[in-house]
Parts: structure tokens; C-alpha cells; sequence
């Protein structure tokens, strides 16, 4: 299935839109399976309260998607410290100031009307500003899907360590990976017994968590494009990863313990994940590949989408509580008229806040590195997750 060409990085395609579509699809199947809130509130003995459990992989997707665009994106600059600067700028404009607006408009209403959005008694000053600049912490989240942002975060601290050399980058990321295997099989507390400093259970457990693993997958994934490993049957693998993970979804939803279900969800889902990125890059790569406006779009909305759309259904089910006729309208046309408009906040919101952002501080970027030649070219639309 595999065929070497070269044993050293070469150029490659800048930006993917096949990736573009991915990140999409993932946003999608997010809101899927938040979905399942409003479906359990107003209809829970539907089948729609229930069948979207697979859409929480959206979010193993975008770990693993995040870790193969840091490679494929960067690794020009591996063993350049002088490059650490404008990848701090990227990563920080990129993530940040969408998230923020979203911040200013959440921190009012959670101060002034908590029960509007129900977070009376669980909202601290500590964990407020933990939640605003995505600091890992116990408590409540403004969104409560950010929680993967803090983890992006921490991949992007760590994944600094290449700039400054790529064996150190590579000995830290595989030392990690190492813990986490270690983690995942003994435990977290099992390094204290290997003269591991004490570290508290949630830190420890937030560092060595598996999902940070598929970061690590989609950079091996990378790795693999960019030395030239090449898929004979790009297509077929991805039908056969994408039919094996529609596979495991249903064993998960069927006939998995449920004290077996987040650790073999987490190692299955990332490792399909990572070789339908590898298969889907392949793909584009090898052939011409069409992609539809209205998919590259939501594929450029995606974090935008990602970030309102829980607050979509966290509204409609404030609403569906004060008002009982929404029971009324069956469960089918119900989940119909949720997906548009949970969708369409989050593209309003890329159209008219987040993308002319980007623009404006690839511009900025890119003026003070004209100066610099053979400068990487500004990709303002790298996922995050």
C-alpha cells in the first residue's frame, strides 16, 4: 500500500482544501451530537435524543487535523528560534480574537443573568479568567466546548520546542507520547512511583490525557506527506477508514461497556482519524479534486460554527423549558430546523467578524516579514480545533 519516493522532506501543496472540507464536516458533526441536549429535553424517547454519540469524534478529528497542519505548515521553520515570533503571532491571532468577541458579549449576561444561561453558583472569578484566556481548569467554561481549545493551546506551547530544534522538539514529543502510552495503561499516578514529582491529579491527568496522542498521530500523518510516502490507493483506504469507523460506532453505541467507552473510543477514533487525513491528502494530491463554494465555506466557518453552536442549543433548551409547545413540533422537523440554525450564527459570525480579523493580521504579518526572503506564506486559515 505504501511507496517511498524520497527520504527527505520536499516542498509541498500550501493549503489542502480537501482539510478545509474535513474541518466542515467535523464542525457538523459537533453540532450533531450537542443536538442530542435539545432532542433529550423535548423529545428524550426519540431516537434523535440518542443516535448522534458518533459526533462527538468531530472533535478527535480536529486534534488530530491540528497536529498535521502544524508539520505540514511549519517545518520550514524547524531549528529557525527566529521564526518563533511570527508562529506565536499566527497561533494567538488565530484562536483568540474571535473567542473573545464571543467572551465580551457571554461575560455580561454570566454576571448580571446567570440563570440565563444557567450558571448560577458555578461560575468563580478564578475560573472566569481561566475560561477567557483558556487556561486548563476544573471549573465552568464560558463555552463549554473551549475545553479543547485549552488543549490545542498546550499543543501549540509544546510544539514551540521545534523551533528551537527539530531533535529536541522530536525527543520531547516522543518522551510524551511514551507517558502518555504509559498513562493510558497504568494510570497517571503510576509516574510518581518512577520519581515523578507529585503533580495534581487533574493537571496530570490533563497532560497526559489520550487526546493529546492524536495530535502526535496527525503530525506522524504529516511527516509521512512531506517525505513523500505514498498511498498506491489513496481512495480506497479512505473508503475502508471511513466505513471502519462507521463500524465502531456502532459497536461503541451497541455493545461497548460504558467503563471501556472514553479510552477505546479516544484510541480508535484518533488512529482512523489520522489515516483519513493521510488518505484524504493523498487524494488531493494525486488528483484533481472539485471542491463545492458552499463546503469550502463552512469548512473556513468551522471554528466559528464550533464556538456559537453550543450556545445555539444551550438557548433552545432555556427556551424549549419556557416554552412547552415546542414539544409540539415533531422530533424529525425539530432536529431540521436546529442544524440550519445552529450553522448559521457561526458563518454570519466568520463572514463579518472573524474572516476580515484574519485578514488584517495576515496583512500585518506579512509586512513585517516582507523583508524576509523566502518567508513561509501566511495561512490564515489553518484549523484549531
Amino acid at each position: 500500500m505504501l511507496q517511498t519516493q524520497s527520504g527527505t522532506a520536499k516542498p509541498v501543496k500550501q493549503k489542502l482544501e480537501s482539510l478545509q472540507v474535513g474541518r466542515g464536516v467535523a464542525a457538523f458533526m459537533v453540532l450533531l451530537f450537542h443536538s442530542q441536549v435539545l432532542m433529550r429535553a423535548v423529545h428524550p424517547d426519540s431516537v434523535f435524543a440518542r443516535m448522534f454519540g458518533f459526533g462527538r469524534t468531530g472533535v478527535d478529528f480536529f486534534f488530530v487535523l491540528s497536529g498535521f497542519l502544524m508539520v505540514y505548515v511549519h517545518r520550514r521553520d524547524f531549528g529557525l528560534p527566529r521564526r518563533l515570533g511570527a508562529y506565536a503571532y499566527k497561533r494567538l491571532t488565530r484562536i483568540y480574537p474571535v473567542y473573545w468577541v464571543l467572551c465580551a458579549v457571554l461575560i455580561p449576561i454570566v454576571v448580571l443573568a446567570p440563570s440565563v444561561v444557567q450558571t448560577q453558583g458555578k461560575t468563580t472569578l478564578a475560573a472566569l479568567l481561566m475560561s477567557v484566556f483558556l487556561v486548563p481548569h476544573e471549573g465552568a467554561r464560558l463555552i463549554g466546548i473551549t475545553w479543547s481549545l485549552e488543549y490545542e493551546v498546550m499543543f501549540y506551547l509544546a510544539f514551540a520546542a521545534f523551533f528551537l530544534s527539530a531533535r529536541f522538539g522530536l525527543a520531547c514529543f516522543a518522551v510524551w507520547f511514551l507517558a502518555i502510552a504509559g498513562a493510558a495503561i497504568w494510570g497517571p499516578a503510576t509516574l510518581n512511583n518512577f520519581g515523578v514529582p507529585r503533580i495534581a491529579p487533574f493537571i496530570l491527568g490533563f497532560v497526559l490525557n489520550l487526546h493529546v496522542g492524536e495530535f502526535i498521530l496527525g503530525m506522524v500523518a504529516a511527516w509521512l506527506v512531506q517525505h513523500d510516502v505514498r498511498l498506491r490507493a489513496p481512495r480506497v483506504l479512505l473508503v475502508v477508514a471511513l466505513l471502519a469507523a462507521a463500524a465502531f460506532a456502532a459497536y461503541e453505541a451497541n455493545f461497548l461497556p460504558a467503563d471501556q467507552t472514553l479510552r477505546s473510543v479516544t484510541v480508535a477514533y484518533g488512529v482512523l482519524a489520522a489515516i483519513i487525513v493521510f488518505a484524504v491528502v493523498q487524494t488531493e494530491l494525486r488528483y484533481a479534486v472539485r471542491i463545492p463554494r458552499w463546503l469550502t465555506l463552512l469548512g473556513a466557518a468551522s471554528y466559528a460554527i464550533y464556538l456559537t453552536h453550543y450556545l445555539v442549543v444551550a438557548f433552545a433548551v432555556v427556551v424549549a423549558k419556557h416554552w412547552p409547545a415546542l414539544a409540539a413540533i415533531p422530533a424529525p422537523l425539530l432536529l431540521l430546523l436546529l442544524l440550519p440554525v445552529g450553522l448559521a450564527p457561526g458563518i454570519v459570525l466568520h463572514l463579518l467578524v472573524e474572516r476580515p480579523l484574519l485578514l488584517t493580521f495576515a496583512s500585518r504579518l506579512q509586512k513585517r516579514e516582507s523583508h524576509v526572503e523566502g518567508g513561509p506564506p501566511i495561512e490564515p486559515n489553518v484549523a484549531v480545533g
